[in-house]
């Protein structure tokens, strides 16, 4: 073993750099959910990593990372690290974040946009690199359009998909050099191979899963009561990937009719499946 610790030893001093992984966890980052925290195995999502959150549309993709950011900056000082959130799909107001409980001014919370989903994308890399973000949130990949689709409206799967495997080779470095926790949320789309649709599958190619260590996926059904009455959403939370805990687990939680999440299920009122949303 002499002979590699001396390699190691000699590539270390001259290029100034460690090149050993050392075992140490970095720190985790809340869910805001105590029993969700302990299913993932290290109580909470790793910072340095990147993680994504896919999901039925309207399962609370958008909310659980709001219910997150909250639970962060309630729970946190000015030292912890700032929140940006990239808003490429342009559908999240800066006043519909401060009617959810988050202080907009204090400077700890930016929201981003620009022309096109991969200038916010830069934006946000150059962000990363002040070592100073704690978190990055994404909403949503499916949304990040290229400056080439913009000027010729020329839109592919592939290309899409090509430029989503480049910047997420990028931010995997970068992530883990200013210990910062990106999370893209990303939608559902029907899985065509050959002309024939073939079940669902999240949208941005192969990149994300390979990237990911972390994959959860949520499922929700909506409750009434029995004057048709909206309660809540039951969501289900399953984590199709974790390196760091058992992967296929599950855990189930609730948003009452005023947005705020509770562990556990709504066990009164009726499902409604046949809503057309």
């Amino acid at each position: 073993m002499e002979a590699i610790e001396s390699v190691i030893a000699q590539f270390e001093q001259t290029s100034g750099q460690a090149v050993e992984e050392k075992q140490q966890l970095n720190a985790a980052i809340s869910s805001g959910l105590t029993g969700l925290d302990e299913v993932t195995g290290t109580g909470g999502f790793v910072r340095g990593r990147i993680m994504e959150i896919s999901g039925d549309n309207m399962a609370g993709k958008t909310w659980f990372c709001l219910n997150m950011v909250k639970h962060f900056l309630d729970n946190s000082d000015v030292n912890a690290g700032a929140v940006i959130w990239a808003n490429t799909e342009r559908t999240l107001r800066l006043q519909q974040v401060a009617d959810y409980g988050i202080d907009v001014n204090d400077g700890r919370f930016r929201m981003i946009q620009a022309d096109t989903g991969e200038t916010t994308m830069q934006i946000a890399l150059q962000l990363v690199q002040t070592g100073q973000v704690a978190m990055l949130i994404t909403d949503s990949l499916a949304s990040i359009s290229t400056n080439i689709d913009h000027q010729n409206s020329d839109f592919t799967q592939s290309n899409h998909s090509s430029y989503i495997s480049g910047l997420l080779k990028t931010l995997t470095q970068l992530a883990a050099e200013n210990n910062t926790l990106a999370i893209f949320t990303n939608q559902m789309r029907a899985n065509v191979n050959n002309g024939e649709v073939n079940g669902l599958t999240t949208t941005g190619g192969n990149a994300i899963r390979h990237y990911a260590y972390l994959r959860m996926h949520l499922t929700r059904n909506f409750i009434f009561d029995k004057d048709d009455n909206y309660l809540g959403t039951n969501v289900r939370a399953l984590f199709l990937k974790n390196k760091d805990g058992m992967p296929f687990t599950k855990f189930d939680y609730h948003i009452d009719n005023t947005k705020q999440f509770n562990e556990g299920l709504i066990n009164h009122g009726f499902k409604r499946n046949d809503l057309v949303i």
